[in-house]
C-alpha cells in the first residue's frame, strides 16, 4: 500500500500566498499536487491501495471529496499536532494492514518516477539550505532524504516508531538496525514544501496547449509556436505597450524565429494565477475583494493609458461587433455541424425548458452590443488563468495577451467590455472549474443537460461579494453575462478533441442563461 503524508499544514509563510492548506493540496497546473502524485504513483503502482492522511483541522472539501473518490484514494484524518512520527503510527494503526510493503510519498513532494524496490529511501541533491536529513555530502553537494520511502516490514517500522517517540528521522535509523535499506538516487525531485522552491518547480510543470509550446530557465519563458501570427500579435502587444501600463506585464527580451517557430521570450513571473487561487486556493474574502479592486485599476489605467481618436474609436467599435455576430454565428455554425445538433431545437438544463441555441445566441448578441463601447488598451483575454498575483508587491500582472483583431491585423487596441466579460467568465462562468474536471454531466437526449458544477460554499461567497459591492470599468456581472455566454457558445467548436468538456461549455452556456434571465 502507499501513503502520502499530509497530516499538517504548510508554514505561515506559505499560507499568505495560498490559505490554509495541507502540503498535498497546494495547487499546480489547476491542479492539486495530489493529483499529480496519485498520477505518478499509479503509473508505478497501478493496483496498489492509496491512502492520503489529513489533518483533523483542516475541513476537506467537496470538491476534494469528489476528486478523491474518482482518484480512488482513501483518506485517513489524523489528529492535529501530530509529529510527522506519530501520525504515521497512528495511520498505521488505523489502517491496520501490517503483511504489507508500505510506501511513503511525503505530500510536499512530487517525483514522476517512483522508485520500483522495497526497503528505499529516495535520495537527491539538495540546492538550498533546508533542514532536510542528510545522507551524505561532499565538497560540493549534499545527498538528502527527498520524501519517498518504502519499507517491506510494517510491524517492524511501528515498533521503531513507537522507540523513536514521535521522531520520523530516528525511526528509520532504528528500522535500518533490523532491515537494511538501500539508497536510491532521483534526479526529477520536485520540492513543493517551500514557498522558494515551491515557486521554482511551478516553472517545471508548465500548463501549455496544443499548438504552443513552453520553456522556462534561468528567469526566462520563452514561447514558441508554428502559428507565426499568433506569437507576432502576443509580442507585439508586450513591445507596444505604453510607458504608463508597463508595469502590468513582464519585460519583452526577445522575438524572433527559430526552425520554423516563432517565438518570443519574457521575463519569467514566479507568480500564481488568479485561477488555481480561485479553484484551489483557501484565501479569505478580503483577499478577492482586493483582487476586484486591483483588476478594475488594471482595466482603467489600460482603458486611460491612450488618447484615441474618433476614428480609432469606430474601429473598435466595428471589431466589437463583428467579433459578437460574426465570428459568434461561423463559430456557433461549426459547431452545430461537427457535432449533429440542429440549432434551431429547444433546449433543457435540469429539467427547465430553454430556448434554442440560435434564440439563446440572438438574444444575447442584441444585449451585448447594447453595452456602452469602452475603448482603450485590450488585453484580450483577461481570464483568471492570465492574470498573475504578485503578493509581495499587491499587484496583477497579465501574460498571453490577443493582440489581434478580427480582421487579423496586429493591434493592441481593442473594446474592454470584452475584457471585462473575460475576468467574468472565470468569476461567475467558472471556465477552471470545468477545466479542472469539477462537474457532473449527463445528457439522455440531445441538448437536454443535467449539469452541475461542485463547489464549495467560499465560491458562493465571492460571487456575492462581487455582485454587491463591484463592477469592472461601471460594467456589473449582470451587464456583461450576454457576452460572457456568448464566449461559452464561441469556444465550443475549440474542444472538439474533448467531448466531455466541449458539452460541459454548452450546458454552462445554459446555466448562464437561466442565471441571466432570471434577475
Amino acid at each position: 500500500m502507499i501513503l502520502i503524508t499530509s497530516g499538517a499544514f504548510i508554514s505561515t509563510e506559505f499560507q499568505v500566498e495560498l490559505g490554509k492548506l495541507p502540503p498535498a493540496l497546494v495547487p499546480i497546473g489547476n491542479k492539486r499536487l495530489y493529483e499529480h502524485q496519485v498520477t505518478s504513483l499509479r503509473t508505478t503502482f497501478p493496483n496498489l491501495d492509496i491512502y492520503l492522511s489529513i489533518t483533523d483541522a483542516y475541513s476537506l472539501r467537496t470538491t476534494d471529496e469528489i476528486l478523491l473518490k474518482r482518484l480512488n484514494v482513501n483518506v485517513i484524518s489524523v489528529p492535529d499536532g501530530l509529529s510527522l512520527g506519530d501520525s504515521l503510527l497512528y495511520v498505521i494503526n488505523s489502517i491496520g494492514k501490517y503483511d504489507e510493503t508500505l510506501r511513503i510519498l511525503h505530500g510536499d513532494t512530487y517525483l514522476s518516477k517512483i522508485p520500483l524496490s522495497e526497503n528505499v529511501i529516495a535520495l537527491a541533491e539538495a540546492e538550498d539550505d533546508y533542514p532536510w536529513e542528510i545522507e551524505s555530502e561532499d565538497a560540493t553537494s549534499e545527498k538528502v532524504w527527498c520524501g519517498y520511502f518504502s519499507f517491506s516490514d510494517i510491524k517492524l517500522l511501528a515498533r521503531s516508531l513507537s522507540s523513536a517517540r514521535g521522531k520520523f528521522v530516528d525511526a528509520v535509523r532504528i528500522y535500518q538496525r533490523s532491515c537494511p535499506q538501500q539508497f536510491t538516487i532521483v534526479d526529477d525531485w520536485l520540492d513543493m514544501g517551500h514557498v522558494n522552491n515551491y515557486f521554482r518547480s511551478r516553472a517545471k510543470i508548465t500548463t501549455q496547449r496544443s499548438f504552443n509550446e513552453l520553456h522556462i530557465a534561468d528567469g526566462v519563458v520563452l514561447k514558441s509556436s508554428f502559428q507565426h501570427q499568433k506569437m507576432e500579435a502576443e509580442a507585439n502587444w508586450f513591445a507596444s505597450l505604453p510607458y504608463s501600463v508597463k508595469r502590468y506585464a513582464p519585460q519583452l527580451i526577445r522575438n524572433d524565429l527559430d526552425n520554423g517557430r516563432r517565438f518570443y521570450a519574457l521575463e519569467y513571473l514566479p507568480y500564481l494565477p488568479l485561477n488555481e487561487l480561485y479553484v484551489h486556493g483557501s484565501l479569505p474574502l478580503l483577499f478577492w475583494r482586493r483582487i476586484f479592486n486591483l483588476a478594475d485599476t488594471v482595466l482603467n489605467d489600460f482603458q486611460n493609458a491612450e488618447v484615441l481618436t474618433h476614428t480609432q474609436k469606430e474601429k473598435i467599435q466595428y471589431d466589437f461587433t463583428k467579433l459578437v455576430s460574426d465570428k459568434t454565428n461561423f463559430r456557433l455554425s461549426k459547431f452545430v455541424e461537427e457535432s449533429n445538433y440542429c440549432l434551431s431545437d429547444p433546449t433543457s438544463l435540469n429539467g427547465k425548458q430553454l430556448p434554442s441555441l440560435e434564440q439563446i445566441t440572438i438574444e444575447c448578441q442584441g444585449a451585448a452590443l447594447e453595452l456602452p463601447i469602452r475603448p482603450g488598451i485590450s488585453h484580450g483575454d483577461f481570464c483568471f488563468s492570465n492574470i498573475l498575483f504578485d503578493s509581495r508587491s499587491n499587484a496583477l500582472k497579465v501574460v498571453d495577451p490577443r493582440g489581434i483583431n478580427v480582421d487579423g491585423d496586429l493591434t493592441i487596441l481593442g473594446d474592454l467590455r470584452y475584457d471585462v466579460a473575460k475576468f467574468i467568465h472565470s468569476l461567475f462562468g467558472l471556465y477552471d472549474h470545468i477545466v479542472a474536471g469539477l462537474f457532473t454531466l449527463h445528457e439522455p437526449t440531445p441538448l437536454n443537460f443535467e449539469f452541475k458544477i461542485h463547489l464549495d460554499d467560499t465560491i458562493a461567497a465571492i460571487q456575492q461579494s462581487f455582485e454587491r459591492n463591484n463592477s469592472l470599468l461601471r460594467l456589473t456581472s449582470r451587464q456583461v453575462m450576454p457576452l460572457v455566454i456568448l464566449l461559452f457558445i464561441s469556444m465550443l467548436p475549440l474542444h472538439r478533441d474533448r467531448p466531455e468538456r466541449q458539452r460541459a461549455f454548452l450546458a454552462n452556456a445554459l446555466r448562464l442563461y437561466v442565471f441571466w434571465k432570471e434577475v
